[in-house]
C-alpha cells in the first residue's frame, strides 16, 4: 500500500513541479499522475500489496505550502476511492477516475 501511494504521490508531485503557477490538483494533473501509477502497477502488480498509510508524510517535501496542502487532501479524501475503483474496476479509464474524484 506504501508504494501505490508513494507511486502516486511522485507521479502528482512530478507533474506540479512542471508547472509553477499550479496551486492544487487539476483535471490533467489528476490525469498524468493516475496514467504513471497505473503503468508503475501492472509492470509491477505487488505494488498493490505494499500499500500503507506513510506516504502521506512524502507530501511534506513539497515546497510550496497550497500545493503541499493539495497533496495531503488528495490521499486523505481521494485514495481511498481510487484504490477501491482500482481493485474492481481495474480497466477503468484515469479521466473516469479523475472525474469521480471531482478533478475532472
Amino acid at each position: 500500500m506504501v508504494l501505490l501511494r508513494l507511486a502516486l504521490l511522485f507521479a502528482l508531485v512530478s507533474f506540479v513541479f512542471t508547472d509553477s503557477t499550479n496551486v492544487g490538483i487539476t483535471c490533467a494533473l489528476c490525469k498524468a499522475g493516475l496514467a504513471s501509477m497505473n503503468a508503475k502497477i501492472q509492470s509491477n502488480p505487488s505494488l498493490m500489496d505494499q500499500m500503507g498509510d506513510t506516504v502521506s508524510q512524502s507530501c511534506d517535501q513539497i515546497p510550496d505550502p497550497k500545493q503541499r496542502k493539495a497533496c495531503r487532501a488528495t490521499l486523505e479524501n481521494h485514495f481511498p476511492l481510487f484504490l477501491q475503483t482500482y481493485n474492481e474496476q481495474w480497466e477503468t479509464s484515469v479521466e473516469d477516475l479523475c472525474k469521480s474524484m471531482r478533478y475532472c
